[in-house]
């Protein structure tokens, strides 16, 4: 709600899907349209995870409706565990770097919408200061360390 919100947008992430080696969408390092998961075995984080939330505006927007397989909170534990085509998670690329089964490819998503990664406060939040030591603390952080894209070896 912007009449609520005040944001400022910290830097720009793609989104990118795990799929394992023996579903056919994973023959390739090429970007995947959005589209392509229509009809798609979904893997994703609890419904109120920001991730989930923007995946779910994709749709939205892309007017698909991929079956939703399953919500877990230890997403990637449970994608460098599988062993078969479980179904297709969607991930941010800080967490595709922290997939490590050989079995499990990571493509890039060609989105419907920008993906940006935002600082988010109340405009009348009564605490202005923490507001403002925690949105310095956090624009120094992503200044520091800038979101890396992620690139299959």
């Amino acid at each position: 709600d912007k009449t609520r919100l005040e944001y400022e947008s910290l830097g720009r992430d793609s989104m990118y899907v795990a799929i394992h080696k023996s579903n056919p969408l994973a023959g390739t390092d090429e970007p995947l349209p959005f589209y392509a998961l229509e009809n798609q075995k979904i893997i994703t984080g609890p419904a109120d995870n920001v991730l989930c939330r923007f995946f779910d505006y994709c749709c939205k927007v892309s007017k698909i409706q991929p079956q939703r397989l399953m919500s877990s909170s230890y997403k990637e534990d449970f994608i460098n565990s599988m062993s078969r085509n479980m179904g297709i998670a969607p991930l941010t690329s800080a967490m595709a770097f922290r997939i490590t089964n050989p079995d499990i490819h990571i493509r890039p998503l060609i989105l419907p919408v920008e993906g940006k990664i935002c600082l988010c406060w109340e405009k009348q939040n009564g605490n202005q200061k923490a507001v403002k030591h925690f949105s310095t603390y956090c624009r120094e952080y992503f200044r520091q360390n800038p979101i890396q894209p992620y690139r299959s070896e």
